[in-house]
């Protein structure tokens, strides 16, 4: 009786830390969205950029995964990664579903049991530790790569005759079309395959497909760093295994990191610690199942090459990440392939604990679902601190000015950001693709209805020369805003000549305590705005709110004289 309390208590609690958490990563990137290129992106900016790179080398990695998504969000988003992100989210839900299926699957039956690890799986998933994969549609491959392994194994288990080897294969394919780990999946289907008791013709067909897709991952490699190779690597074979403990481990040394200061000192330890933790569970439990025979059913034999799918996949990564230190394997992108192993290793021995003890797996989850509940005001830091990087590119972007300065925080060279940025401005493509892109140089009250100046609050603060243009014709320009029929801070704002003409745009990212301190309706203190001035010769320019409805816009007072005499 008081383990079935135990149960609905937990699986409520499981319920709602999960939808905090689902909700807490949605509307990040909700809020960091921009359908602006950033860092490897630049390589990829047309369709015909997607067909030219489709089976070109990455670093290590052959993404033809993230290249054909891209394809297809070309053809239908205009390039705004409208298609990558929808994609990034499908994958994760699959990937929950697929691991409620498969603790039901090994025999944790019942319906709240079900639910509960729906719950906990959909918040692994979806945990905003994960910011990096979830705000940067470049990193759909980083869910793409394990959803692949998961999907492979289980069909190899569940998929009977032929079926099965095919669905297997195509799963096996887009792994190594993700990532380069993917290969990891190629080499461990065989043998699971043969602890499964395939026939052999199924398991000879499944190994010869393997080593196909291998070849083709092999075919025309080149090293991206010919003085680090995996060989050299394995002449430290301490700081790979503390990299790849560290890697496996990381889950918690972030939860516990956000929530208590003085871990902060220790984020190695730690994660390392839990690491050997994790392999040592993982272990066991493999030598349960070879012990054991009758205990190795196929779903604990998919949760069981999961776990070591993700431990491979760790040990793989330290072997070409070693120069950057263990710190590099607290990476957040990282956070996805460890909380996956986790989520195996717990279920699978839910699956095995007996009677009583059985509960103990999933309420460790549930008391981590907890913590990653708390972590929302992380990821509005993160969130805030992408915008400040990338909002500046966007709007010399929009405005057609050349602000090296900024375009530096978008991609290594500058250069390449003004020479490639022709190339989506010409197609409308990206950050061009959006309505108000094509308004510069063109009166503002072609596009919008001007609202009094009582609708609004803000000021046209500053502005500030660029130097890699013409003198007198750029300028970097800041400000604050709110809007009170919403009681919030407007996103976006128009920079606007004596004449009635956009010259500029502005968004706002900026951080104003000051504002909220002395006027008493503004209440929130991310007012304030920065944007970009493009000119031909003096004039007067103002700022004006671009309101919620998209078609009105309220006039910020403090309008400056540029391009000429200040």
């Amino acid at each position: 009786m008081m383990s079935r309390v135990l149960l609905y208590v937990l699986t409520f609690i499981a319920l709602l830390c999960a939808a905090s958490v689902v909700l807490t990563t949605l509307r990040a990137m909700y809020d960091a969205y921009l359908p602006l290129p950033f860092m490897d992106q630049w390589a990829v900016l047309s369709l015909q950029d997607c067909i030219d790179q489709l089976f070109s080398q990455h670093n290590e990695h052959r993404i033809v995964v993230f290249r054909l998504l891209s394809m297809l969000d070309q053809l239908l988003s205009s390039g705004t990664y409208l298609v990558n992100f929808y994609a990034s989210l499908a994958m994760q839900v699959v990937h929950a579903v697929t691991f409620a299926a498969l603790v039901y699957w090994a025999g944790v039956r019942g319906a709240a049991n079900v639910i509960l690890a729906g719950a906990i799986s959909l918040g692994y998933m979806f945990w905003g530790g994960q910011w990096e994969n979830f705000l940067y549609s470049f990193q759909t491959q980083f869910f793409a790569v394990f959803l692949a392994g998961t999907l492979a194994f289980a069909a190899i288990a569940a998929v009977r005759g032929w079926a099965g080897v095919g669905a297997a294969s195509l799963c096996a394919a887009l792994a190594v079309g993700s990532l380069s780990n993917g290969v990891l999946v190629c080499l461990l289907l065989p043998p699971l395959a043969i602890w499964l008791g395939r026939p052999r013709r199924e398991t000879a067909v499944l190994a010869g497909v393997a080593a196909g897709l291998i070849a083709l991952y092999l075919a025309g490699y080149q090293s991206p760093d010919p003085d680090l190779t995996p060989f050299a690597a394995l002449l430290k074979p301490l700081t790979s295994l503390r990299y790849t403990l560290a890697y496996l481990g990381q889950p918690l040394e972030e939860l516990l990191r956000v929530q208590i200061a003085a871990v902060q000192g220790h984020r190695h330890l730690i994660a390392i610690v839990m690491g050997g933790i994790g392999v040592g569970l993982g272990i066991f439990g493999g030598a349960v199942l070879v012990v054991r025979p009758s205990f190795a059913t196929p779903a604990r034999l998919v949760l069981l090459y999961v776990i070591l799918f993700i431990a491979a996949s760790a040990a793989l990564t330290s072997l070409g990440r070693l120069t950057f230190g263990v710190g590099q394997a607290l990476a957040s992108r990282y956070l996805t392939p460890s909380l996956i192993f986790w989520l195996a290793l717990t279920f699978l021995w839910w699956s095995l604990l007996p009677g009583r003890f059985r509960l103990l797996a999933p309420a460790s989850a549930v008391c981590a679902l907890m913590l990653m509940a708390g972590y929302g005001r992380h990821v509005d830091d993160v969130v805030h601190a992408m915008r400040l990087t990338r909002d500046g590119a966007a709007t010399a972007l929009l405005s057609n000015v050349r602000d090296d300065q900024e375009f530096a925080k978008i991609f290594l060279d500058p250069q390449v950001v003004a020479a490639r940025a022709d190339i989506l401005r010409q197609k409308r493509l990206a950050l061009f693709a959006t309505p108000w892109a094509g308004w510069l140089g063109t009166p503002l009250v072609a596009h919008a209805t001007l609202r009094p100046a009582s609708a609004c609050l803000g000021a046209f603060e500053g502005a500030q020369a660029v130097p890699d243009n013409p003198p007198g014709t750029a300028f970097r320009v800041t400000g604050w805003a709110w809007d009170p029929a919403r009681a919030g801070a407007p996103e976006k704002i128009l920079l606007v000549d004596a004449a009635g003409t956009i010259v500029g745009y502005g968004l706002t990212d900026g951080l104003r305590p000051d504002i909220v301190a002395s006027i008493p309706p503004v209440t929130r203190q991310e007012v304030g705005w920065r944007g970009h001035v493009k000119l031909t010769g003096p004039t007067q320019v103002g700022a004006f709110i671009l309101l919620e409805d998209g078609r009105s816009a309220c006039p910020l007072g403090g309008s400056r004289l540029l391009g000429g005499p200040a």
